[in-house]
């Protein structure tokens, strides 16, 4: 185990290893990361829009060509022509998927300790 668990992992203690090497890797990377306070809240993410030539934004851009003298049809536009919009922020902030906080209800009664 642990082959495929990423460094930040183990050094949370989030993975255990077997051997002395990564037992002492480990310990190396809880001095390094000790310091750093990491945020469980996600504030952005990658949007899925581009915008085209003309600065309209959508997932996905058609354009109407003629295959023959009476038919139209309608054919996708290659992202490659387009912009993408980049990261957005959100509205509401999410929880990391790597996030290590225990979420549990708290009452007010519990708070004030009664």
């Amino acid at each position: 185990m642990g082959g495929t668990a990423s460094k930040v992992g183990k050094a949370f203690g989030l993975v255990s290893g077997d051997s002395e090497d990564e037992a002492d890797s480990r310990g190396h990377l809880q001095k390094a990361v000790a310091g750093v306070k990491i945020s469980a809240h996600v504030w952005t993410r990658a949007s899925s829009q581009y915008f085209d030539a003309d600065g309209h934004v959508a997932n996905e851009f058609y354009e109407e060509v003629q295959v023959s003298p009476n038919k139209w049809t309608m054919r996708k536009i290659s992202n490659s022509l387009l912009k993408p919009v980049g990261r957005v922020f959100l509205k509401t902030p999410s929880l990391h998927i790597d996030s290590t906080v225990v979420l549990c209800p708290v009452s007010v009664d519990d708070t004030l300790g009664s």
